[in-house]
């Protein structure tokens, strides 16, 4: 997995969002809100290199249990990826 270039996170206030930037802007009018855990998930992304490690870096920082943490992201990272935040790579076939 790897971050789609084309979006920069930033902290606004109180919120952290995503914003688009080059051609996104096309596609993505405003700002992407992010809770704390998507924040997380989205500051591990390029500094991990399986599914796995992220759910370790997951039960490493947050009180969730393995199984949790795994359901969680899951979720997550598959919204950023139909959304075009994340942009899988060849080895993320495995989640």
């Amino acid at each position: 997995m790897k971050k789609n270039r084309e979006f920069i996170m930033r902290t606004i206030g109180e919120d952290t969002v995503l914003i688009p930037v080059g051609q996104s802007t096309r596609e993505f009018n405003g700002l992407i809100t992010m809770n704390e855990p998507t924040a997380f998930i989205w500051e591990q992304i390029d500094q991990v290199d399986s599914f796995e490690a992220l759910v370790d870096k997951i039960t490493e920082t947050y009180d969730v249990d393995r199984e949790t943490a795994r359901r969680d992201a899951y979720g997550i990272v598959s919204r950023m990826v139909r959304n075009g935040l994340i942009v899988p790579t060849r080895e993320d076939h495995t989640w």
